[in-house]
This record gives C-alpha cells, structure tokens and sequence, in this order.
C-alpha cells in the first residue's frame, strides 16, 4: 500500500469545521468503506487519520483518502454525531425496549423500523436539547454500519409483575423532569409578575380618581361657599376708585401661578413701578433730609450733573469709547468661548482636557490680573481688552457648556435612530437644540464686561465712563459719579432690549413651546 500523504490538521467535516484530524495507527481489524460500499480488511497495522472530536476515521486507498467504518467483532464506532436540528453535540442515551422508525430530514423512511428487546436493551446517542436519538445500525447486505437517526413508536408493554416497584428512571428522564420543573417555576413567577403589575396599575388609577374625585369636591365647596358669602357694604366711592388698582393687584396676586405667562400689560407696568418705588424713595431720602447730599445727592442734582457732563465735557465720546471697548472684548471672547464650548458640550474628551484648566482659571479674580496686564501689554487699547477678555471668557464657557450638555439626550438617539452622522447631529439637532441657551449665556455676561470695564478704565485711562467716574471721585463730585452710573445701566438696559429683541426674532419657536407647556 502506498505511503499515505499527511492529513493532521484538516478540518472535519463532520465536526463543522469545529474540530481537525490527527494521523493515529490503528491495529488490523475488518473496515467498511464508506465510498465503496464493502468491506476491507487491514492485515497490518496501517495509518488513519481520526477526528479527535468525533471519531471519524479517514484511510488512504487508491491514491486518495476515504472515510472508512471499524466492523470488526461488532465494534461500534466511536464517532459522535451533531444534531442536525440544534447543531450541538450529542450524549450517550440508553433506549427503552419499543419500536423506532429511521427518521431523515424529510421525515419517517417508510419500510425502516427497529425493535429494542427488554432483555438486551440498545445503547445510542441523544440530542440533550431538542431530545432528538440516533442509534448504532450494523452493515445489512451492501449498507455499510452506520449512525441511524430514530423516533420511538410505541412502549412494549411491561412484563413484570403489578405489584413490583417501578423501575427507577434513568437520569435522562431526570434531566428532563428537572427542566419541565425549572420552566413551569419561571412560567409561575411570570405570572406573579403580571399579577403584580396588574394591582399596581388599578391602585395608581384608583388614587388617581381619588384626586380628582377630591379636587372637584374642594371646588364645589369652594363655589358654594363664594355663592352663600353675604354682599359686603364697601367703603365709599371715591375710596374705592383710589384703591382700586391695589385691589386688583391683590386679586392677581391670589390667583399666581408657577411659571405662568402674564399678559404685556401687567408685565410693563410691574417693571415701571420698580423704577417708580426706586425713584420715590431715593427721592424721601434726599429731600426729606434723612441723608446727607454730600455722599448721595438728590434725583435734580444728578440730572444736571449730567445735562452738564454731555454738553459741556464731552462725556458721549467718553460713552462710545467704553462701548468700543466692551463690545470689542466681549466680540472676542465670545467668538472663542461659543466654538469651544459647542465642542466641550459635545466630546467628553475635549471637555475633560480643558475643563479643569478653566475651572482652575475661573476662580482667580481678574482684577488680580490688571497690574500685569499693564506690564505685559501697556496702557493702551489692548489692555482693556484683555482684562474684559479675562473677565468674561472663562465664565462665558462654563454657560456655553452647559446649554450645549443639556440637550436632550433623546433627540440625539432620534437622529441616530434616522441615520444621521455625528456631523448631522451636531450641525443639525444639537446646535439649534443649544443655541437659545448660547444667547442667554451671552446676554448675561455682557453685563459682567461691564465691570471689568470700569476696573480697566481706572488705570491709567485718558477717556471712557470708568476714566470720568474716577475723575469725579478724586473731587467729591458725587452727582457726576451717579450720572456716569446711571449712564452705564441705561446702556445695559438698551443691550438687554437688543438681546431680546434677537432673541424674539431668531428663535420665535421657543416663545410657542413655552406657551404650550
């Protein structure tokens, strides 16, 4: 016989590719040929290649490699089979004496049954899953010995006697009382749960009616009581018209809710009475002689301190120059912090590489900063740019983070769930999702520039509002330092008014989501 050529290795195809063949030596014996359909008999002891996982056995003959099958003294062989319906490995089984049909993926071959004697008993393989046998058949005429799948018949009937104890079960049947066990506790659970949430639903939709049940009562009682309430004789007429505003107000005040809109009206005149208490007291305190004018001066003086400082001293190119300087700082700072911030907001690792360097920045006063501001930058333009840059930039950016990480997470799975890109995303959900948030941010801190404009201007500063305040406080000029004050907080007022009136035209949405909720 020719020097077989090395099969170790090579995957089996019995085995699905889960396991490879070794070249074994086994002794001389009778084999039948699968391919050939016949035995063979091997005098010698001669080279196989066998399956590690299955048994499978492979022998060169004809030049070629051929699977072969040990029928010597009955010898079954060793190979075990996969299931064909799960794919999993297969256990020995011991079958119970009845009658098998051959079974195939096309279902019982008719004419093909096999009996299993009580005496003798068969031994086979089992599918431990699915529950699917095959048994060992030997070679009958030109059909070679073979693993043949089967399904039971029929139980031969017992031939003990009734009153001898049942046999005990093999452990198969163990297994499968055990699993049978197992799935009804989980199905008897499953229905526990079920139950369980069922109660709880009734119960949360009985206190719910329970509420409104409660509700309504308190308002019937309330509408009757206001119905049984007896008409009161009010003060006199002229009383009443003079008090009527404050008694209107009172009713409003009654009936406030959280978060609830009010009409324009209402809100302008709330916002003027402000200013018209603020105005009335200062007003008591200087002309009634409670205070001295010297430190605070009365609402007349402070007007003419002004009528003086804008037609005499020139005092509007000292305004435009400060709101140069502001505005151009704040520009800066924010065309820098809105970029940066969108990405921190966006990508925890840009966030966690710079975010702690801002925090560890923002905590450090600014004004600290001016006299080495001064020395690395002068006393110039570029100086009060700085120190507005330092002033705003950093607390900018913890805003701008913030309106950008708190967009809601589901939107963001919403454009993923359609397809979108991160570039998508961020262009088209998280940027409009954030940008009320960026311009809030903004309108807040451009009232925060101001101060540090005013610090900027005290130091060596030739003009601007911050320079004139300083000026007049080296005089005791008290009246011009409010003047140049309140000039800084009518101009915070006209800013304010810009933002929101962008703010109104750039995101008209957000005012019909508001009214919605």
């Amino acid at each position: 016989m020719a020097t077989p050529k090395p099969i170790a290795g090579k995957n089996c195809a019995c085995c699905k590719g889960k396991s490879t063949f070794g070249t074994v030596t086994i002794a001389s014996g009778l084999y039948w040929m699968v391919d050939k359909g016949r035995p063979c008999e091997v005098a010698n002891p001669e080279d196989f290649g066998c399956c590690s996982q299955c048994g499978r056995m492979m022998m060169w003959l004809e030049d070629k490699w051929s699977e072969v099958v040990t029928t010597d003294g009955g010898k079954r062989r060793a190979r075990r089979l996969w299931c064909p319906t799960c794919g999993q490995d297969t256990e020995d089984h011991h079958f119970e004496p009845a009658e098998y049909d051959a079974v195939n993926e096309e279902g019982i071959i008719s004419g093909d049954r096999y009996m299993v004697d009580r005496r003798t008993g068969e031994q086979g393989i089992r599918c431990g899953k699915c529950g699917r046998m095959a048994m060992w058949i030997e070679p009958e005429g030109e059909r070679p010995p073979h693993w043949q799948w089967v399904r039971r018949v029929e139980r031969l009937p017992e031939t003990r006697p009734a009153a001898a104890p049942a046999a005990r079960p093999p452990a198969e049947d163990a297994k499968d009382a055990k699993k049978r066990a197992e799935a009804e506790a989980r199905a008897a659970r499953e229905r526990e749960k079920e139950k369980a949430r069922g109660l709880a639903a009734e119960e949360k939709e009985a206190r719910k009616r329970e509420a409104e049940e409660a509700r309504a009562a308190a308002k019937e009682a309330a509408a009757a009581a206001k119905a049984a309430r007896p008409p009161r004789t009010g003060p006199p007429l002229v009383l009443q018209i003079v008090t009527a505003p404050w008694h209107a107000f009172c009713r409003q005040c009654s009936h406030v809710e959280l978060r609830k809109d009010i009409p324009k009206r209402t809100y302008n005149t709330l916002a003027i009475a402000t200013f018209v208490a603020f105005v009335a007291t200062w007003c008591i305190l200087t002309y009634g002689g409670f205070v001295n004018l010297s430190f605070i001066p009365s609402p007349s003086k402070v007007i003419q301190a002004g009528r003086f400082l804008f037609a005499e001293d020139d005092f509007l190119t000292d305004v435009l120059w400060s709101a140069s300087r502001i505005y151009g700082g704040f520009a800066v700072a924010a065309c820098l912090a809105i970029p940066l911030g969108i990405f921190m907001g966006s990508f925890k690792r840009i966030e966690a590489l710079i975010s702690p360097f801002c925090s560890f920045v923002r905590y450090m006063p600014p004004t600290a900063f001016v006299p080495l501001i001064i020395l690395w930058f002068g006393v110039g333009e570029v100086e009060k740019w700085v120190v507005i840059f330092i002033g705003v930039f950093f607390y900018l950016l913890v805003l701008i983070v913030d309106a950008v990480a708190n967009v809601e997470i589901p939107l963001i799975e919403t454009a993923y769930t359609l397809g979108a890109s991160k570039t998508q995303v961020l262009r088209k959900v998280i940027l409009p999702a954030a940008w009320p948030g960026i311009m809030d941010a903004l309108k807040a801190m451009i009232g925060a520039g101001w101060t540090y404009l005013i610090v900027a201007e005290l130091v060596a500063a030739e003009r601007g509002i911050g320079h004139m305040i300083n000026s007049m406080a080296r005089t005791m000029n008290t009246a011009a330092v409010m003047a140049g004050i309140i000039t800084v907080g009518l101009i915070g007022v006209v800013t304010n008014a810009l933002f929101e009136g962008a703010y109104a035209l750039l995101f008209p949405w957000k005012r019909k989501v508001a009214a919605a909720d």
